[in-house]
């Protein structure tokens, strides 16, 4: 939280840079998107990971004494400042660099790269198949970001995948 916060700060106050997407002022359509985009995810990814053994499929109702701190741990400690740093920062970024259609794309699926390769601390040894989701959940929190350029927006998905996977798998 403090790197996003001094983040944000720098990019926001000091250098302001455009583009970042940082707002809690979401309309319908934001949130439209972002319920999409884990709408079409959830699925994939649970497929994915029960095909691979990624994920082992053992729903269970969550402790209830749990469900709040889940939610607001997942949602501000880990969607919320990768979404900054990875979509309000890095694929804003690559996007200005290259903003042809075909730049965007490559934007877009470059960030999602780094995004899964950065997901390789979570598991003691290398897991292709963790990077691998990380990179497909990459490349859905990619296009909502692109498609509302609101990294609220994005963390939203995020944070539903994460706080599912947190509670119920």
């Amino acid at each position: 939280v403090l790197g996003m916060n001094l983040a944000l700060f720098c990019f926001l106050v000091i250098r302001p840079l455009d583009g970042i997407g940082f707002t809690f002022r979401l309309k319908r359509p934001d949130v439209g998107q972002a319920l999409l985009a884990f709408a079409w995810f959830l699925p994939l990814a649970l497929a994915f990971g029960m095909a691979t053994g990624l994920v082992p499929f053992r729903p269970h109702l969550p402790d209830l004494a749990h469900v709040i701190p889940v939610i607001l741990g997942k949602t501000l400690m880990v969607a919320l400042p990768e979404e900054v740093l990875f979509r309000g920062l890095l694929q804003n970024l690559l996007q200005r660099a290259f903003p042809t259609a075909r730049g965007r794309v490559m934007a877009l699926l470059l960030t999602s790269v780094i995004f899964g390769l950065s997901h390789l601390n979570n598991h003691p040894l290398f897991d292709w198949r963790y990077v691998s989701i990380a990179t497909v959940a990459g490349i859905d929190y990619g296009i909502v970001y692109m498609r509302t350029g609101k990294v609220t927006a994005s963390a939203i998905t995020h944070g539903l995948i994460d706080v599912v996977r947190a509670l119920f798998l």
